[in-house]
């Protein structure tokens, strides 16, 4: 059975911790060996051919900062999670969220996994991101019920 995008849309909820992320390029060489069994919920590691990059909280950071050169930081951002897990089938749901923020003027930058989306917003824009995805998720909810009346 083929799920719309309205009715995944009526079942999102969203979260955001009160944490304050950055993104960390590092060389592609840079060793992780302290810095990895600290990493927890929400952090993200993507090895490329020119760099490793990391998403992980400020305080985080700033712990363990030092210990690399040459890097480049960027934040403080803020995560928002869409808490429902997402066939990996499915095609147009993060477009239309990426396409209602940028109408808001907010620069995303989208992580996912295997289970759920996520976006990292400016500090700065968080609340009216919040907002804005809030109340597409509300109307959607709202249309999806009164097509059950």
């Amino acid at each position: 059975m083929r799920v719309s995008l309205r009715d995944l849309f009526a079942k999102t909820t969203l979260y955001s911790p009160k944490d304050k992320y950055v993104i960390v390029s590092l060389g592609k060489d840079a060793q992780l060996d302290d810095l990895l069994p600290r990493l927890y919920a929400f952090s993200s590691i993507t090895f490329e051919k020119d760099e490793i990059s990391l998403v992980l909280t400020r305080s985080l950071w700033s712990r363990y900062s030092s210990r690399y050169k040459g890097v480049k930081v960027a934040g403080p951002y803020r995560l928002i999670a869409f808490d429902i897990a997402i066939d990996l089938d499915v095609c147009g749901y993060f477009a239309m969220i990426s396409r209602l923020l940028a109408e808001a003027n907010v620069s995303i930058i989208p992580v996912s996994t295997y289970l759920r989306d996520y976006i990292l917003v400016r500090e700065t824009d968080h609340r009216k991101a919040f907002m804005t995805i809030n109340r597409f998720l509300r109307r959607q909810r709202e249309a999806e019920t009164g097509n059950r009346q």
